[in-house]
């Protein structure tokens, strides 16, 4: 029996959206592990008054991207802001995944180092 009609697309947009993030991944580096996130943490300092980690501060940058992909829409479709959505949709699956694993508060106690783990447990 034949592949339903949405699995076959599906599957085929999961290997352009893969083979453009390799592509990427091999121009650009490794840069979502290696980025210390300067800026986000220094608004987040001096608009929220809080020390984000550098974990925290990747998870929020990568849900901006998503939406800032899926806005660009907005100018007329292009395939290239779908694929681009789609990896970094699904680079946030993965963030959201690790973070709830290790369940730990997003920004440390009073003092506290915001790259070292906190365990207390959040929501």
């Amino acid at each position: 029996m034949s592949q339903a009609r949405f699995t076959r697309m599906a599957d085929a947009g999961v290997a352009v959206v893969r083979g453009t993030y390799a592509e990427r991944g091999d121009q650009y580096g490794d840069t979502m592990e290696s980025c210390e996130w300067l800026t986000l943490r220094a608004v987040a300092k001096e608009v929220l008054g809080i020390s984000l980690s550098k974990d925290t501060c990747r998870l929020l940058a990568v849900a901006g991207l998503v939406d800032v992909k899926h806005e660009r829409q907005v100018g007329g479709f292009k395939l290239d802001h779908l694929v681009d959505g789609a990896a970094y949709t699904q680079l946030l699956i993965g963030e959201m995944e690790e973070w709830r694993q290790r369940k730990v508060v997003a920004f440390p106690p009073k003092g506290g180092d915001p790259d070292q783990p906190h365990r207390s447990r959040v929501g």
